[in-house]
């Protein structure tokens, strides 16, 4: 049987997993790239982030394509410890240069080409108040303040723009 996100535990090494990259990013620090992101989901619900370090940045940013399945193989996990997260999974993965991925057919049962945190919009200051996990929200753009440049931990410039949402139900 194949191996569910769910699944996996952190610290641990696992031979494959087949799951479908549904975001990718690319992480900055200091206007430089510092590390390739992307969340993984499988037909199960599952989903977990998987990162690679600066130096495997271009191999990973070269081979996982948003939107298509993949077989990883030969992983490690860590400690999910990230300030504000993408997944609600207590795992990460680790993309290391010895990290396998191959690009495979559609996995059945499907699996779903995007993968989201909804909260009722009534629970929006409540619930997401202390919580690590990224919110997404649906809602109708109300006002969106012009674009402005903040300082970031005294270091760097950074644009900010405020909005408000008006919840549609």
């Amino acid at each position: 049987m194949a191996l569910r996100i769910k699944q996996i535990k952190k610290y641990n090494f696992y031979p494959s997993l087949r799951a479908r990259a549904c975001r990718v990013w690319i992480a900055k620090f200091n206007g430089q790239p510092s590390s390739f992101n992307c969340v993984f989901v499988d037909n199960q619900g599952g989903a977990i982030q998987a990162l690679a370090k600066t130096r495997d940045l271009p191999t990973f940013a070269a081979t996982i394509i948003e939107g298509n399945h993949y077989e990883i193989k030969g992983f490690y996990t860590y400690e999910n410890t990230v300030v504000n997260t993408v997944a609600a999974h207590d795992a990460v993965i680790d993309l290391k240069s010895n990290t396998k991925i191959t690009g495979i057919e559609a996995i059945t049962p499907h699996v779903p080409r995007y993968y989201f945190n909804f909260i009722d919009y009534a629970h929006i200051l409540t619930k997401s108040k202390g919580s690590r996990i990224l919110t997404d929200v649906l809602g109708r753009l109300k006002a969106l303040q012009p674009l402005e440049q903040v300082m970031v931990r005294g270091q760097t410039l950074e644009n900010k723009r405020e909005f408000m949402i008006e919840n549609i139900r």
